[in-house]
């Protein structure tokens, strides 16, 4: 938010001046927002034919959706508004027609005529600025939501109220409402407003303790002209649901039905039939229709509830309840996929996908094509694809807080726009304060960017809404560690793995946290209790190997680590995850071109280059070429394949950081590191550093390697402390040693000696005498002789 900003604004009041009309409107708050977000405004002209083209313009720049598309500066705007000023008073617009570059009279005089009628409102639109902008501020406050002009047959859902005394059927209170959405919500007709929308109006405080009055004047904020709620009771063996639906302006009861049967989906079923007809509806389609059975849809819904706290090892459990009792579930296996696709389980998320598939034509559309929109994601890696489906499921349901969630991720990565993505989650949480999801989403952006002390007030703010969850406590760990709050992040991951002992998620931290103490021990102790959650699990067996190869190398143990890396590898392949398989074959090439065997490590590199995803094999090219650049001529045809491919699988947005990687591959054929060089600074600068430390750090050990040391040296110290310090075995010793060198170099003895001595504390014994190692040891003796 800044001057832009209200350049913005008052384009918006231009627009309505020039008009009579806003050049964003909706149904509602978010579908307004949605169109400032997403829909580009329609001509001026079009509106009204006396607006002169040149103030068209202004108007569309002021408009423009980029803040850097915009006027920069409002005396810009102040200087072109004058000049179209001084143009209309001379009787002289410069409205040149495009086709006969000559000026109507008629046109100049009704455009001057246009100002006179407008004068006194121009003067006014400083005034105007300064108020709209105070109403954005109400506008977008979360906990009081403006109101918002009811539809016709805008229909709230409360919750059903269990007096059935059986706790068995508490998730009713919530499921009801959930299977009336869904069966209500295929029509399109109305707008429908979710029980958890309603709630989230309320006052906090208010959560556990408001009265149906407080939910009628919440509903009717947010746009509702129906209400609807009910209880559910228990009659021998059968259920009975009562439910009214109500008119909210009057009070009037317009529908009041009972119910009674086995089934809660044929109960629900038959409301949602006539609720349809009372709101002149058409038909609707049954929730029955794609799940078979009300416990395997109760085991979905407690299911989800775990989902969206991150809770995924909990919610796969209760998926795989609702499976057993119906496999012919989509849902479950699509939500299952997404759990593997978060944790990193490519192989998995992929065969629950395709298995949803199987079942899809039983599916909603909107989770159809969800579903298809997250298959193209994490199965196939067609991100294109799917940004594209994300955006039209964005425009058919713009108050849809997954959707919209999901799509500014995607923003974020693809489009490199993180304003408009942090506006997408803004919209989110407008409509949604609570959702676990967005909450999650927006801190996970804030430290991406690397405002870690943001992204722990929300991260704060979502352990007071889900307290109980695994998921916001994590991240506090991490985000206590990124801020240098070490002693925090420990005791607070010790208190989750007590709490958590079969969540391998706080153990993550606890290893990386003793390594950064330099607690090898205990960091190896941890490794082991990780070993012994999962033994049979070839992911986790994965991890544990990853972890023993890093510490092998951190204590000098280089064919120790060799071994773990292998038996990494092994793992796997165990998975059956190509996409794992080729990364754990990187590592392997990685580390025999860091011990100084180029042979085998070229060997392996072009075994991952095989396995690779599409979007991953040009790394895997420059990689075989900065191992051998003898194989340049063989690899040049291999790496514009590879360059076709990820294009083809990533948004036009994304293709000009794949155009950087052309002249790193020469470059490194060419062995040319002053061309490497200046290829790592274009990278970063078009993707930033916070996005690109892999490739500050390239650019920091090419710059030393050259010769320009202080750069160098000031570039890699970022990574030995403070929030990038890394924990690499292999990195962390060996920036030490540029480091030594670059400050022998600049004459910081006492500075370089320290280097060293850090460096081979580490490496004191090592199994293999590497080159940096000895070369070390002469630099010390040197300088302290």
């Amino acid at each position: 938010v800044d001057r832009r900003s209200d350049v913005f604004s008052f384009g918006i009041l231009l627009y309505h001046m020039c008009t009579g009309e806003l050049p964003f409107t909706g149904q509602s708050q978010v579908s307004a927002m949605a169109k400032i977000l997403e829909t580009p405004h329609a001509s001026p002209r079009l509106k009204n034919t006396d607006i002169p083209p040149e103030l068209e313009r202004i108007i569309d720049k002021c408009l423009q959706k980029r803040p850097e598309d915009r006027y920069q500066d409002t005396r810009d705007l102040v200087v072109d508004l004058r000049n179209l000023r001084r143009q209309v008073d001379s009787g002289v617009t410069g409205a040149i027609s495009v086709i006969t570059g000559q000026t109507s009279r008629l046109e100049v005089s009704r455009k001057s005529q246009f100002f006179r009628r407008h004068t006194v409102l121009l003067g006014l639109s400083a005034l105007a600025v300064v108020v709209l902008a105070a109403s954005l501020g109400y506008y977008l406050l979360p906990s009081q939501p403006s109101a918002i002009l009811a539809g016709t047959n805008n229909l709230a859902i409360l919750g059903f109220e269990n007096k059935t005394g059986d706790s068995e059927l508490d998730w009713l209170e919530t499921g009801l409402p959930e299977i009336l959405l869904t069966d209500l919500s295929q029509n399109q007709q109305i707008p429908i407003v979710s029980q958890q929308r309603i709630l989230d109006c309320l006052p906090i405080e208010r959560k556990n303790t408001y009265t149906h009055e407080d939910c009628v004047t919440a509903a009717r904020t947010l746009g509702a002209s129906r209400l609807l709620s009910g209880s559910f009771f228990k009659l021998g063996e059968k259920i009975r649901i009562d439910a009214r639906l109500e008119d909210i302006a009057t009070g009037r009861i317009i529908m009041g039905e009972k119910v009674v049967g086995d089934d809660p989906f044929v109960l629900v079923d038959s409301l949602t039939s006539k609720i349809a007809a009372s709101l002149d509806l058409g038909e609707t389609q049954a929730v029955a229709a794609f799940v078979s059975s009300p416990e395997a849809f109760k085991q979905y819904h407690l299911g989800m509830e775990l989902f969206w706290q991150a809770s995924y090892d909990q919610a796969v459990g209760k998926f795989n309840e609702a499976l057993a009792i119906d496999s012919t579930f989509a849902l479950p296996y699509m939500r299952i996929g997404m759990a593997n696709a978060f944790q990193g389980r490519q192989a998995e998320a992929v065969r629950y996908f395709q298995l949803a598939k199987q079942y899809e034509d039983r599916l909603p559309v909107r989770e159809r094509s969800l579903l298809d929109a997250y298959a193209d994601t994490w199965g196939t890696v067609d991100f294109d694809d799917a940004f594209t489906k994300m955006k039209s499921l964005l425009r058919n349901y713009p108050e849809d807080g997954e959707i919209r969630t999901i799509y500014a991720l995607f923003v974020d990565v693809f489009q490199r726009d993180s304003v408009v993505a942090f506006a997408h989650l803004d919209t989110v949480l407008m409509t949604y304060p609570t959702y676990p999801f967005a909450i999650d989403c927006y801190a996970g952006l804030y430290e991406a960017h690397g405002n870690y002390d943001r992204a722990v007030e929300l991260i704060e703010m979502l352990q007071a809404v889900i307290p109980d969850a695994l998921g916001p406590q994590q991240q506090l760990v991490r985000l206590y560690d990124r801020l240098g709050r070490r002693d925090e992040a420990i005791a607070m991951a010790e208190k989750l793995l007590k709490k958590f002992p079969d969540d391998p998620a706080p153990l993550y931290r606890l290893i990386s946290l003793s390594i950064r103490k330099r607690d090898f021990a205990a960091a190896h102790r941890y490794v082991e209790m990780l070993r012994k959650q999962k033994p049979d699990d070839a992911y986790n067996l994965r991890d544990c190997y990853y972890y023993l190869s890093n510490l092998a190398v951190w204590e000098g143990k280089f064919k120790q680590s060799m071994d773990d890396c292998f038996a990494a590898l092994e793992q796997a392949r165990a998975t059956g995850d190509s996409t794992l398989v080729s990364r754990e074959l990187d590592r392997v090439a990685t580390y025999y071109q860091l011990f100084d065997v180029p042979d085998s490590a070229f060997v392996y590199a072009m075994k991952s280059y095989e396995l690779a995803a599409p979007i991953e094999r040009v790394d895997r090219v420059v990689s075989m070429i900065s191992i051998d650049t003898s194989y340049s001529a063989t690899a040049r045809p291999m790496f514009r394949k590879s360059l076709d491919d990820f294009k083809a699988h990533v948004p036009r947005e994304f293709w000009s950081i794949a155009d950087r990687i052309e002249p790193l591959f020469e470059a490194n054929a060419k062995a040319d590191t002053t061309a490497i060089i200046e290829v790592y600074r274009a990278l970063i600068e078009e993707r930033g550093e916070l996005q690109s430390l892999g490739n500050v750090r390239e650019l920091g050990v090419n710059l030393v390697l050259f010769g320009e040391y202080a750069e160098g040296r000031n570039t890699l110290e970022r990574f030995l402390s403070g929030q990038h310090e890394t924990t690499s075995g292999w990195y962390y010793p060996y920036i030490l040693y540029l480091t030594g060198i670059a400050n022998e170099a600049l004459g910081n003895e006492q500075e370089a000696i320290e280097n060293f001595r850090e460096m081979l504390g580490y490496w004191s014994n090592p199994e293999i005498e590497l080159k940096e190692i000895k070369d070390a040891r002469l630099r010390l003796a040197r300088l302290t002789s």
